[in-house]
């Protein structure tokens, strides 16, 4: 572990990895990617739902500047029929919808990734190398009840959510 932990053990990287992150064989982590997914390991239990970790765990893992921010998002569910009034469902089942439950309010994890240069954003298109990492990390960091969006920012300071 020593010798992992100073980067002379490539075989013991490789080993663990493989072990513990079986999934980040396809995310064509380099070297250094690879050094700092072992170290997040013995983190990750304190980063998993703590803003400033998380944030540095992206940051360290992406190479892009990374911010994490919480936000309160509306979940309006649709509604393609109107309700009939109670009493009056069909079958004799009585419905009775309310509207405040129509809407739900969620907190919703916020990831902003950037300002990325135009050559920079196809690598987190569905699919890409660095939206691999971010799924992976948001699979071993965020909390499974929260919901997650990406939005990433260019240069210019135009958003582009994904």
């Amino acid at each position: 572990e020593k010798q992992a932990l100073a980067g002379q053990d490539k075989g013991f990287l490789k080993e663990f990895l493989a072990v513990f992150w079986p999934e980040s064989a396809h995310l064509q982590l380099t070297e250094h990617q690879q050094s700092s997914l072992f170290q997040m390991t013995a983190i990750a239990h304190k980063a998993a739902g703590n803003v400033a970790l998380m944030q540095d765990c992206f940051e360290q893992l992406l190479g892009d500047p990374v911010e994490l921010a919480y936000e309160s998002m509306s979940n309006s569910l649709p509604v393609e029929t109107a309700f009939v009034p109670l009493g009056e469902a069909a079958l004799g089942v009585d419905t009775v919808i309310a509207a405040p439950s129509m809407e739900d309010q969620t907190l919703c994890l916020k990831i902003s990734i950037g300002p990325l240069a135009s050559e920079k954003m196809g690598s987190y298109v569905p699919n890409a190398k660095s939206r691999k990492i971010v799924d992976f990390l948001c699979g071993m960091l965020i909390p499974i009840e929260l919901d997650w969006g990406l939005e990433l920012v260019t240069s210019q300071s135009t958003e582009v959510c994904l």
